[in-house]
């Protein structure tokens, strides 16, 4: 035959091998089984971390009653943070504090302003030691953690027969060691 390029044999493993791929590719029986749910195991979820904290003391002067261009008052209170945290091997909690001074004309403070942070100096201090860049970094878990807040180097302009209130907004974290 003219014009036929394959002959009955040619068509014959052509029409073999496509019934061939088609039963592999598409078929199964029965009493296959196609879908399994793997259940896995139980994890019990860890309890979630809340860091607190209680309203801070006034603000009290150590030095407001003494005049003088050589005197700067020290103004200081307390802020205690509590939080239980997960124990981690090779890990320490650190605390990250973050001051904020407002100032204003009335005790409810309605109409704040938030101060520079050029006119003002803080300190905060754990147990008397100094922290450095306001970073505990032993803070402990399951207790009080108490810090004391200094406020110095006071701008007179902008701090003069003003009210102050100090915001400290304090960040958790675990650190590797």
């Amino acid at each position: 035959m003219k014009g036929n390029f394959l002959t009955k044999k040619g068509w014959l493993g052509i029409v073999t091998t496509v019934a061939v791929v088609a039963s592999i590719a598409g078929t199964f029986a029965a009493w296959d089984t196609l879908t399994k749910t793997n259940t896995g195991n139980s994890t019990q979820l860890r309890q979630a971390v809340t860091l607190e904290t209680t309203n801070s003391t006034a603000y009290t002067a150590a030095n407001n009653d003494t005049y003088g261009s050589d005197v700067d008052p020290t103004y200081s209170g307390t802020v205690t943070f509590s939080a239980t945290t997960p124990t981690r091997s090779d890990f320490h909690n650190q605390l990250v504090m973050a001051p904020t001074v407002k100032t204003s004309t009335t005790t409810d403070f309605t109409s704040a302003t938030t101060v520079d942070t050029s006119k003002y100096s803080v300190a905060i201090k754990k147990d008397n030691t100094a922290l450095t860049n306001n970073t505990d970094t032993s803070f402990t878990s399951g207790s009080d953690n108490t810090y004391t807040v200094s406020l110095t180097g006071l701008d007179k302009d902008t701090f003069s027969g003003q009210y102050i209130r100090v915001e400290i907004a304090g960040t958790l974290s675990q650190v590797a060691d």
